[in-house]
């Protein structure tokens, strides 16, 4: 589960977590030598994967067993696929899943990231060439990818992400192919057009969703506001889709590498996302 390592924190260390006393970075060692030894099982691979604008660098992530399994694409945020991006989709796949986490800003060059968050016009500059056409056609093949692999069983695959991977599996869960159930986590700019792309639709007029969705929306949340969630609602109000608002919680809330992480509500909200891909996707016991 998800969110384990931020309670086994507060399990061990009791209330001295949360006192003065106690570092940031006391904090943060404790958690990555949990992840550590948590993440020991699970086998990790990087390709680069040929897409059509080129080449993407795709992290995934299985249990070291033969078991097929069923797979999900964890998509990062604005920041990049950072480390701590890598250790959510560990996670995840230590839940009997083939996890499958892509590096969205390919065509700025491989791998540009910042771990620190990079300043906004650093992070717009990594966004460079990037379409919703472009985000779907390189979505669609990662989803070619792991259908033929072996070690991923049959099926649709599910897709999640964070903001702006959140949109981009808004994107994958409507319009993509070989997508299946879909958790979005605060998803940006679904009511806007492509700002690259001229009179292009929205993502939202334009979706199909035909397997189930989840979504989370912060109730703080400048991004996602009430008048915009509640045409989120009315636009899919015919199709499987449920949307949950998340009180006191503001974008971020459900990332523990972020600033913004919310322990009140980020280990429920993961815990339903968990159960939502179990319940949605077939997973084979360990």
């Amino acid at each position: 589960m998800l969110p384990e390592p931020e309670r086994v924190i507060h399990a061990k260390l009791g209330d001295f977590v949360d006192s003065p006393p106690m570092r940031e970075s006391a904090k943060q060692s404790f958690l990555h030598q949990f992840l550590a030894q948590r993440h020991m099982s699970i086998i990790e691979e990087i390709v680069d994967l040929s897409v059509d604008d080129g080449q993407m660098t795709v992290f995934t992530y299985r249990e070291d067993n033969d078991r097929a399994r069923p797979a999900i694409v964890l998509l990062h945020d604005a920041h990049g696929l950072v480390r701590g991006t890598l250790d959510i989709a560990k996670d995840l796949a230590s839940e009997g899943f083939v996890v499958a986490a892509p590096d969205t800003f390919h065509r700025a060059g491989r791998m540009m990231n910042d771990e620190s968050g990079p300043p906004q016009q650093d992070s717009m500059l990594l966004r460079k060439g990037m379409t919703n056409d472009g985000h779907l056609s390189d979505m669609n093949s990662v989803a070619r990818y792991l259908g033929a692999q072996a070690y991923v069983s049959q099926g649709l695959v599910g897709v999640t992400g964070f903001c702006l991977g959140g949109r981009i599996a808004f994107l994958a869960a409507t319009q993509g192919v070989g997508f299946g159930p879909s958790v979005l986590f605060y998803p940006t700019r679904l009511w806007r057009s492509d700002p690259a792309v001229a009179g292009a639709p929205t993502p939202l007029s334009v979706a199909t969703v035909t397997s189930p969705m989840l979504s989370f929306f912060p109730e703080l949340d400048s991004q996602n506001p009430p008048e915009r969630i509640e045409e989120f609602r009315k636009t899919l109000a015919s199709m499987p889709v449920e949307s949950v608002v998340v009180p006191n919680a503001i974008h971020g809330f459900a990332q523990p590498q972020s600033v913004h992480y919310q322990p009140e509500h980020g280990p429920e909200a993961w815990q339903l996302c968990i159960d939502f891909f179990k319940q949605h996707l077939e997973v084979v016991p360990s």
